[in-house]
């Protein structure tokens, strides 16, 4: 698998049970459906990275369980806590206007109203309201919600995002 071509589609956030299964947090809901001995990418907090092939997929209450035909017991699941799943791009289904895979966001500038550059955009974390935006200036973190409200256009050709800075967004 190219590393270039290579998406988050969940963050793992912990092992599961005795067999190694992990949790995982989907980044996008369109990412369901992937087929038992597909090829995935783990990728610890630690940026190591790992091919592994899919045993099972299965809804839990808030999350995904995953089992990994490589990974059979929770000592080998655990280092994992933490990190992502990652899959091929090109496998992913086109997303509908207006969502983004996490990947494709990391790194766009990040403009006010009057075209000033505020920062860099460099995570996105999934909340049950609405996602937040890292967005790193000056050596500093703020999270702003992505929402229409706030952010106004994303251009992926011109790498930039747009946002409307309320007053505390960036306090």
């Amino acid at each position: 698998m190219g590393a270039e071509t290579l998406v988050r589609i969940g963050r793992i956030l912990r092992s599961h049970g005795l067999k190694g299964e992990l949790k995982v947090s989907l980044l996008s809901e369109h990412c369901r459906g992937i087929e038992p001995g597909t090829a995935l990418v783990l990728e610890s907090r630690f940026g190591q990275r790992r091919e592994v092939h899919l045993a099972s997929w299965r809804e839990g209450s808030s999350s995904e369980l995953l089992e990994f035909e490589e990974i059979n017991n929770r000592e080998s699941a655990d280092p994992w806590a933490g990190g992502f799943l990652l899959f091929e791009k090109q496998f992913l289904a086109p997303l509908p206007p207006g969502e983004y895979y996490v990947d494709d966001l990391i790194g766009l500038e990040v403009f006010d109203e009057s075209g000033k550059t505020i920062g860099t955009l460099t995570d996105v974390y999934s909340m049950p309201a609405s996602d937040l935006y890292e967005i790193t200036v000056n050596g500093c973190t703020h999270l702003i919600p992505a929402r229409g409200e706030v952010v106004k256009s994303i251009d992926l050709e011109r790498r930039r995002i747009n946002i409307d800075v309320i007053p505390g967004l960036l306090e």
